[in-house]
Order: C-alpha cells, then sequence, then structure tokens
C-alpha cells in the first residue's frame, strides 16, 4: 500500500484547473520521469521522497499558491485504501 505521508496528491488538487498542466510538466521534471504513470506512482506515495525531490515539490506548489501538499484528503484516503 502507497505511503500516505509521502503523497503530494491532495495538493495536486488543490491546484486550479488552469495550472494542473504545466505544474504536472514541471513535476515530472523535477522528479526526471517522462510518463504520467511514473508521476502518478510518487504523487500517491509509492515512492520515498529525497530531500530536493520534498523541496522542489514544495517549491512548485508555492508557486501556484498552494500550501497544504502533504497527504490526501479523506474522499481520496477511501480510494487509496478501498
Amino acid at each position: 500500500m502507497a505511503e500516505v505521508r509521502f503523497s503530494f496528491k491532495k495538493g495536486f488538487y488543490n491546484l486550479r484547473y488552469k495550472d494542473m498542466k504545466e505544474a504536472r510538466r514541471r513535476l515530472m521534471n523535477a522528479f526526471g520521469v517522462s510518463t504520467y504513470q511514473g508521476l502518478r506512482l510518487r504523487m500517491v506515495g509509492e515512492f520515498e521522497l529525497t530531500v530536493r525531490q520534498k523541496e522542489a515539490v514544495e517549491s512548485i506548489f508555492a508557486d501556484y499558491g498552494v500550501t497544504d501538499i502533504w497527504g490526501v484528503d479523506d474522499k481520496q484516503l477511501s480510494s487509496i485504501t478501498a
């Protein structure tokens, strides 16, 4: 099961819709992945992030005004554990 504490799904879904595509591209670049699946696995917490990756994620979300990044909300948690 994914480690919820490494998930930044909450932050992604707090982005404005118009910013999601660009933020996704920037996050993929920060992780060095070329597929949406590679990003999704990191977004749901399948991989433990390095300090540098964590800082990059926080910086990217800060550029969009999103500060509540880590974890998942209650609706998202039920879909992960189901």
